[in-house]
């Protein structure tokens, strides 16, 4: 097979899996030829384990991340090697991506996994990864923002503003949570992918209205909302609440006068 046959047959093979994950969905919309070549290198493929099979182990160095393609796997974390007080154990199934902070960071497994039934992984490495934006500088813009936010957020996951994070789970990571961080450019980029897919799928968040889609597309473009699609290929519009619940000892956030019970005086 010739080089380009074969990386268009894995991106088919591998293309349900990788798109699950939503950065690579954005990859495969704005530029799905970098993604065919991605899946054309044999640095990435399918893992088969049997039951009771290593997938990793604490204090080893990881270099990809891994998506549960089908099987089981438990993931387990003890006190005597990682920031737990007790033994923590996570059953994971299909469609579960472990160790995604190894795409964006230099990092060392803080649990064991093993396979509890027959397995089938895919590994993602991180240097494929990162040698398939060479051709893309759309999507080498979008995924430096989301790599440098998600190491951010590495870095920060610490008690007692958040859990420490794991191979399963980094505190404040996901994609929407990421997306809203990142630069207007980067966000208009997504949002108006995410915009032409709900566009064709008949979306509308406003209701049935003439101009629902032109409505939110000037909310993306002034920053008021965020438009992405999830690991199902589903459009979701999310927008940024911040809710503050202010105290006092006294009871009282500010005073505007005082009142003499005696004679029912008030005075500012």
């Amino acid at each position: 097979l010739s080089t380009s046959m074969r990386a268009e047959l894995r991106f088919e093979i591998f293309r349900t899996h990788l798109l699950s994950h939503q950065l690579i969905r954005v990859w495969a919309n704005l530029g799905e030829k970098t993604v065919r070549e991605l899946c054309g290198d044999s640095s990435i493929g399918f893992v088969f384990l049997q039951g009771s099979d290593e997938v990793f182990q604490p204090g080893d160095p990881c270099d990809s991340a891994t998506y549960i393609v089908n099987g089981q796997v438990i993931y387990t974390q003890e006190p005597h090697y990682a920031m737990v007080k007790s033994s923590v154990r996570t059953d994971l199934s299909n469609g579960v991506w472990m160790c995604e902070a190894a795409l964006w960071t230099k990092w060392v497994h803080v649990g064991q996994a093993h396979a509890h039934l027959e397995t089938q992984l895919l590994r993602l490495p991180a240097a494929r990864l990162m040698d398939a934006l060479r051709k893309n500088a759309v999507l080498r813009e979008i995924t430096l923002g989301y790599s440098r936010e998600f190491h951010r957020r590495v870095k920060a996951a610490r008690p007692p503003n958040a859990i420490w994070p794991t191979d399963l789970e980094v505190p404040f990571t996901a994609f929407s949570e990421i997306v809203e961080a990142l630069e207007p450019e980067v966000q208009h980029r997504i949002g108006l992918d995410a915009l032409a897919h709900a566009h064709r799928k008949g979306w509308d968040p406003f209701g049935a209205h003439v101009e629902a889609h032109q409505k939110l597309r000037d909310e993306v473009m002034e920053g008021r909302s965020v438009i992405i699609l999830n690991s199902l290929g589903e459009p979701e519009r999310v927008v940024s609440v911040t809710a503050l619940q202010i105290k006092g000892s006294a009871g009282t956030f500010m005073q505007l006068g005082t009142k003499d019970c005696s004679s029912g005086t008030i005075s500012a």
